[in-house]
C-alpha cells in the first residue's frame, strides 16, 4: 500500500479541484445553525471593510453597482416589505390574558409606510395616511425581496436606485412575484424614500427624477458591514431562492454551454431541482474565495457537503453560475491535471465520479462506464443509479489505496464514507459506515477516461 505521503498529495490535489483554484477556500460565518458554521476567520481582503451608509457618492451617473449599494439597497427593499406586511409579527403581542392580539394601532403602520414612500410617488398618485394601503402590494406574510439587477443615477439632491428582484414567502419558498422598486438615498443626510414601480417590465424604461427626503422615525440608511463575505453569502442566498422559488429565472443565469452540457433544457433542469428541493432548502454557504480574473470576478461558494457555486461577474447582476467543475473542466483543473502523474489523475478521475454521484448526476456518471463493462451490467442508466445508491451514501467523501498499473490501465481502491455524518439517515444502510470500490481506470486523451470497477452482492 502506498505511504501516507500519497494521500497528502491527493487531498492537495482535490481540494484544488473542488474550488477551481489553487486558492484555499476561506471560511465563512453564515449565521446559520451551528451545524452549518464554520469560523468566522476575516477573509484577507484587497480592500478594506466599509460600513454602509456613511460613505459619499460621486455627482455624476454611475453605472457600476459596488457590493456596499448592493447589499444596503436589498436591505431597504426588505424594511419596506417587512412594514406593509400586514400581519408583521412585530405589529402583534401578547395581552393581559396571554392572548395574541394586534398591539400596534393600524394608523401607527399606515404612518410607517407613508414615511417611506417617496415624495414624488405620494405626490403623483394623491397618497394620504388614510388611503396608503391602496398604493402598495398587499402583503400578509413575511417575505424576502432578492435584488437581480440595479441601475443608479446621481441627481442634484439624492441618489436614485432602480432595482429589480424577486419576492419569496419565507415559510414555504412560494415566488411572489418579480418586483421593481425606486430606492431614493440621500447620502448627506441617511436618508432613503421608495416608491413601488407597478407599469414597467425594464428597470431602463425608468426615468430618473430628483426628489428630497423628509427624515421619519423608520427612513434612516441602514448601515451593513459589506465586505466579500458578505457578497459571497448574498449571492449563494439569492441564487438558492432562485432555485427553489424561480427556476427559470435562475436557469438564464446558467452559462450557456453549462447549462446545455449539464441539464440540456429547461425541463431537465427543473427536474433537478425538484430532486434535489430538499436538500437545497437545508443548504447554507460553508466557505467561499474570490478570484480577480481579469475581465471579470469570480466567487466560488461551497456547502458542507462540498457542492459548488461558481458565480463569474462582470457587474453585480451580470454574471453566470456554473454547480461543478467536470462539466466544463476549468483552465485550473486543466493545468492541474496536465501535470500531474498518472496516479494522481487516476485519483482526480476518481473523485470527478464522486463528485457526479454526490450531485445525483447519474447520467455523467453513467457515461464515464467502460462500454463493454456498462452492456454487462448496466444496460439502462436507471439500473446503474440504482446500484450506485445502494453502495453509497447521499454524500460521500473519498479515501484512496494502493494503485497499480497493468498495461494500459489502472487498478485503484477507493472507500466511500459518509460525509453527511449521519445527517442523512437511511435504515436501508443497516448501519454501514463505509464502502469499498475497486476501480479499474483507463485515461484516454485530454482529460477523457473511462472505467469500470468490481460489482458488489
Amino acid at each position: 500500500m502506498k505511504n501516507r505521503k500519497i494521500i497528502i498529495i491527493i487531498l492537495i490535489i482535490v481540494v484544488a479541484l473542488i474550488i477551481a483554484t489553487a486558492i484555499a477556500l476561506h471560511y465563512v460565518n453564515t449565521g446559520s445553525d451551528e451545524e452549518n458554521t464554520i469560523t468566522d476567520n476575516t477573509y484577507d481582503m484587497d480592500r478594506n471593510e466599509t460600513e454602509l451608509g456613511i460613505r459619499e457618492f460621486p455627482e455624476e451617473k454611475v453605472n457600476e453597482i459596488t457590493e456596499a449599494e448592493w447589499l444596503q439597497l436589498r436591505q431597504c427593499a426588505n424594511e419596506y416589505f417587512s412594514v406593509i406586511n400586514k400581519n408583521n409579527s412585530a405589529y402583534f403581542g401578547r395581552d393581559a390574558d396571554n392572548n395574541y392580539v394586534k398591539v400596534i394601532d393600524d394608523n401607527t403602520i399606515k404612518n410607517n409606510i407613508y414615511s417611506l414612500l417617496s415624495k414624488n410617488y405620494i405626490t403623483e398618485n394623491g397618497i394620504t395616511i388614510d388611503n396608503v394601503y391602496d398604493f402598495v402590494d398587499d402583503i400578509n406574510s413575511m417575505q424576502t425581496y432578492y435584488v437581480l439587477n440595479v441601475t443608479k443615477y446621481v441627481n442634484t439632491n439624492t441618489n436614485q436606485y432602480v432595482v429589480d428582484g424577486f419576492l419569496t414567502q419565507d415559510n414555504n419558498n412560494t415566488f411572489n412575484g418579480e418586483k421593481i422598486l425606486i430606492i431614493n438615498f440621500d447620502p448627506a443626510n441617511e436618508l432613503y424614500s421608495i416608491e413601488p414601480v407597478n407599469d414597467v417590465q425594464n428597470i431602463d424604461e425608468v426615468e430618473p427624477v430628483d426628489v428630497t427626503i423628509d427624515k421619519a422615525d423608520n427612513n434612516e440608511i441602514p448601515s451593513v458591514l459589506a465586505n466579500q463575505e458578505s457578497m459571497a453569502i448574498e449571492l449563494f442566498n439569492t441564487w438558492k431562492a432562485m432555485e427553489l422559488a424561480y427556476p427559470e429565472k435562475a436557469y438564464d443565469y446558467l452559462d450557456d454551454n453549462y447549462r446545455e452540457k449539464r441539464f440540456g433544457d429547461l425541463e431537465g433542469f427543473e427536474t433537478y431541482i425538484d430532486t434535489q428541493r430538499d436538500d437545497i432548502s437545508k443548504l447554507s454557504a460553508a466557505k467561499y474565495l474570490v478570484n480577480d480574473e481579469g475581465d471579470y470576478t469570480q466567487y466560488v461558494c461551497q456547502d458542507r457537503y462540498q457542492n459548488l457555486y461558481i458565480f463569474n461577474i462582470n457587474d453585480l447582476g451580470d454574471y453566470t453560475v456554473e454547480l461543478d467543475t467536470y462539466t466544463v473542466p476549468t483552465d485550473t483543473f486543466i493545468n492541474e491535471y496536465n501535470s500531474s502523474n498518472d496516479e494522481n489523475r487516476v485519483m482526480l478521475q476518481i473523485d470527478v465520479f464522486r463528485q457526479m454521484i454526490n450531485n445525483y448526476d447519474f447520467e455523467a456518471a453513467y457515461n464515464l462506464l467502460d462500454s463493454q463493462f456498462k452492456q454487462s451490467n448496466f444496460s439502462t442508466e436507471e439500473d446503474f443509479e440504482n446500484y450506485v445508491r445502494q453502495h453509497t451514501f447521499r454524500y460521500n467523501a473519498v479515501d484512496f489505496g494502493e494503485i497499480d498499473k497493468a498495461g494500459d490501465v489502472y487498478t485503484c481502491k477507493a472507500v466511500f464514507t459518509d460525509l453527511s455524518e449521519g445527517t442523512y439517515e437511511d435504515e436501508t444502510k443497516n448501519g454501514v459506515t463505509q464502502y469499498e470500490w475497486n476501480f479499474v481506470i483507463k485515461l484516454e486523451d485530454a482529460e477523457n477516461f473511462v472505467l469500470s470497477f468490481d460489482i458488489s452482492q
